[in-house]
């Protein structure tokens, strides 16, 4: 249970939403996880599975992808827990910041919450 092992699975998150590769981005959630955020001022409190359609509906153009940079600028383990923080610029015309939190579970890490905001600035 390495800092590794959470950022190969941030890592994983980073490559299936610029690819709109659904199955991918599944697999690094666990299946009841759930995500909260704002987008600008819109409070968004929702299941994950949300975000699996956000990320299928970008599949038809992924021309963003090339302006996309992304930075894990936090991991922490406690015990079988762990935090991580993504910062993302150009994410489909927006920059995001993300906080998650991880459980280690039999199969290993995976994202139990997602917390988001977007910023003004993107990553530094």
């Amino acid at each position: 249970m390495s800092a590794e092992d959470v950022t190969a699975v941030v890592a994983a998150y980073v490559r299936a939403v610029s690819t709109a590769d659904v199955p991918l981005l599944q697999s690094t959630f666990r299946d009841d996880a759930r995500m909260w955020g704002y987008l600008g001022d819109q409070f968004v409190s929702a299941p994950i599975q949300e975000f699996f359609g956000v990320v299928d509906a970008t599949s038809a153009d992924l021309d963003w992808v090339s302006g996309y940079v992304t930075r894990i600028s936090v991991v922490r383990i406690a015990g079988r827990t762990a935090t991580a923080v993504l910062e993302e610029a150009g994410y489909a015309g927006s920059s995001f910041v993300n906080l998650f939190t991880l459980v280690h579970e039999d199969e290993g890490w995976r994202i139990a919450t997602k917390t988001f905001t977007t910023v003004e600035e993107g990553v530094r």
